[in-house]
């Protein structure tokens, strides 16, 4: 009945300090999945595990303290990365 509302489909977020965590493959495999969703219209997929992590794949605790939640800083990447889908729409 909205046929103009912006659905974001959010990718599950990395955990564990290295890539070589076992949830990292599961995680990777089922963002896989779920960007397949994104190919529907009026739905966008957004991965956004690359700004969660840095070049060699690992989680810094300055955006994931605990490896898992992400801090202050990684809610603001969260929340810039979903606001400039909603800006290019």
């Amino acid at each position: 009945k909205t046929p103009e509302t912006k659905i974001i489909l959010m990718g599950v977020f990395p955990r564990g300090e290295k890539p070589s965590e076992p949830f990292r493959a599961k995680i990777t495999e089922l963002n896989k999945l779920l960007a397949k969703f994104g190919e529907t219209k009026g739905i966008t997929f957004l991965d956004i595990t690359s700004k969660l992590t840095n070049p060699d794949g690992t989680i810094s605790r300055e955006i994931m303290g605990d490896f898992l939640h992400p801090t202050e800083a990684g809610y603001k990447i969260w929340g810039d990365a979903v606001m400039e889908v909603i800006r290019a729409k």
